[in-house]
């Protein structure tokens, strides 16, 4: 548009089908199928730093309608069950940020109006500065909104039951942290942070419930994250390349407790990963391996091994990928209180194309 300024118009459609059966091996017993559409676009004004340093500025506004047609109609009453239903949702934002050679500094703040969660601003800050030439300090300042979703708000089935009066979700998010290049090549990142939620949304029931009790969704009435991570990126070793990273979490509300959660209420508390690669035959094949143990709240702690062949051949690259090779059983994510266990061994074999200079 001249003057440094570009326009971004976009238009977006999406459709989803969804049949869901509740028990794989019994239909009968529960299935319910849905189709739900986004449909809308966003409009956005951009000005970059010319040179690398200076204000970028960035302004623009979206707007989406939501529908489902479901066949869910558990009750009688229309008015709590999924069916039929569509709304609106809008939105407009704006940022500022400014660079120089050892400092960067942005903020910004996001509308929302929802028609059935009301309107939310969520105000953001963030910056960093190069103390030396090798560390560098960031911290950062955020609040989020999130509405409810079709399925929290009216789903039902045997073991899941909705809220029609469920109430958006909001949070507030601070970091600080620090970047270290090493000497021998590869980065040190430290960062801390405590995440504050409000009225968080989560499907619960009662803790020594039985297993035919069913979880409802509700808003949690607060909740608070406090976490540190370290991460080692990049360090060269011997001709591999070496990925570390460590990270702790302590969760701290009145309600969980009592509660079963679904995902909310059990967040990772301690995870560790190990990546080792090296590429081979003038970096045409990389060999890659990958050593995780993590442990999330209220259960023992797994540990998965995964491994990873790329080899470039003509317009693109095969790559094999192993995922939990020694097929270690836990619970999955989402279904705590029935202990299915997650994914066991898998092998999966792509061929990524690539034609031409891709950008």
């Amino acid at each position: 548009m001249g003057g440094g300024f570009t326009l971004h118009p976009r238009l977006t459609t999406r459709t989803h089908e969804d049949d869901f059966t509740l028990v794989r091996t019994n239909p009968a017993i529960y299935r319910n199928v849905h189709v739900s559409r986004q449909r809308g676009g966003e409009l956005v004004l951009r000005r970059r730093p010319v040179g690398g340093s200076g204000l970028a500025l960035a302004a623009g506004g979206e707007w989406y309608r939501d529908d489902v047609d479901s066949d869910n109609l558990a009750t009688a009453a229309e008015d709590d069950a999924l069916g039929v239903r569509e709304e609106d949702r809008k939105a407009a934002f704006t940022e500022l940020g400014w660079s120089a050679a050892r400092a960067s500094v942005s903020g910004g703040v996001r509308i929302d109006a929802h028609e059935s969660a009301g309107e939310a601003w969520s105000p953001s800050i963030s910056g960093s500065v190069d103390l030396t030439d090798a560390l560098r300090a960031r911290a950062s300042w955020g609040r989020a909104f999130r509405a409810p979703s079709w399925t929290e708000r009216y789903y039902r089935d045997p073991v899941s039951i909705g809220d029609p009066g469920l109430q958006p979700e909001r949070s507030w998010t601070a970091e600080v942290g620090a970047d270290l290049a090493l000497p021998t090549g590869g980065v040190l990142r430290a960062t801390a942070f405590r995440r504050d939620a409000e009225d968080l949304i989560d499907w619960v029931k009662p803790a020594g419930s039985a297993a035919s009790v069913p979880s409802t969704v509700r808003n949690v009435e607060s909740a608070v994250f406090d976490g540190l991570e370290l991460a080692l990126v990049a360090l060269s070793v011997g001709g591999f390349q070496v990925d570390a990273g460590a990270s702790v979490l302590s969760l701290d509300s009145e309600e969980a407790d009592g509660l079963i959660s679904r995902y909310a209420l059990r967040p990772i508390q301690d995870r560790a990963t190990l990546t080792v690669g090296r590429t081979l035959l003038g970096e045409r094949l990389l060999l890659a391996g990958q050593l995780l143990r993590e442990r999330r709240r209220g259960e023992e702690p797994h540990t998965l091994l995964g491994a990873r062949a790329r080899i470039a051949v003509p317009y693109g690259a095969i790559e094999l990928t192993g995922t939990n090779l020694t097929d270690e059983s836990y619970p999955d994510l989402t279904t705590a209180y029935t202990l299915q266990p997650a994914a066991g061994r898998a092998l999966r074999v792509a061929y990524r194309v690539q034609m031409g200079d891709v950008r």
